[in-house]
C-alpha cells in the first residue's frame, strides 16, 4: 500500500521537476545571452572600434553559422572589419537542451557608440528541447537600433 502511495506521488511530481529544470535552463541560457549581449556592447564603447557577436565556428575561435554551437564575442581593435583570433573576448559554450535559432541573422554587431550596426531589429529565439506545445517556455531577444537588448515571452508551437 505504502508502494502505491509512493509510486502515485512520483508520477504525479516527476513532470513538474522535469518543468522546473527545463524553465530553469531556459533562463539560465536567457540571462547568459543577455549578459554576453551587454559585455559585447560595453567592449564596443570601452575600445572605440565596435565588436560582434556571432555563432561559434567548429574550431572554438571563429565564427560559424550554427548559434547553437555556442556565441562568440571579438572586437575590431584593428579596425579592418575582419575576423581575427587575437581579437576573441569571450567565449560561451553550447547550452545543453536549448535551442538557439535567428532568421537570417549572421551576426550581431555593435558600432563605436554602442549601437546596432543593423538598420533592422537583430533577434535570437531560444527554447528548450523538447518545447511544449502553448506553453510559454520561448524566450525572443531582440536587439534594437540603440544596441539595447529586449526579452518576450512566446508559447511553444
Amino acid at each position: 500500500m505504502v508502494l502505491t502511495i509512493i509510486a502515485v506521488l512520483m508520477g504525479l511530481a516527476f513532470p513538474s521537476f522535469i518543468e522546473s529544470l527545463r524553465a530553469n535552463r531556459l533562463a539560465s541560457t536567457t540571462n547568459l545571452t543577455l549578459a554576453t549581449l551587454a559585455y559585447a556592447r560595453n567592449e564596443a564603447l570601452r575600445a572605440k572600434s565596435g565588436s560582434t557577436v556571432c555563432p561559434r565556428g567548429a574550431d572554438g575561435t571563429s565564427c560559424g553559422k550554427d548559434w547553437n554551437a555556442g556565441l562568440l564575442v571579438w572586437t575590431d581593435d584593428d579596425r579592418d572589419q575582419t575576423f581575427d583570433a587575437a581579437e576573441v573576448r569571450r567565449t560561451l559554450e553550447p547550452s545543453g537542451n536549448i535551442a538557439i535559432s535567428a532568421n537570417n541573422v549572421d551576426l550581431i554587431a555593435f558600432d563605436h557608440q554602442g549601437r546596432s550596426t543593423s538598420t533592422t531589429p537583430r533577434s535570437l529565439r531560444l527554447q528548450p528541447d523538447p518545447c511544449t506545445p502553448g506553453q510559454h517556455q520561448v524566450r525572443s531577444i531582440s536587439v534594437g537600433a540603440i544596441g539595447q537588448a529586449s526579452v518576450s515571452k512566446e508559447t511553444c508551437p
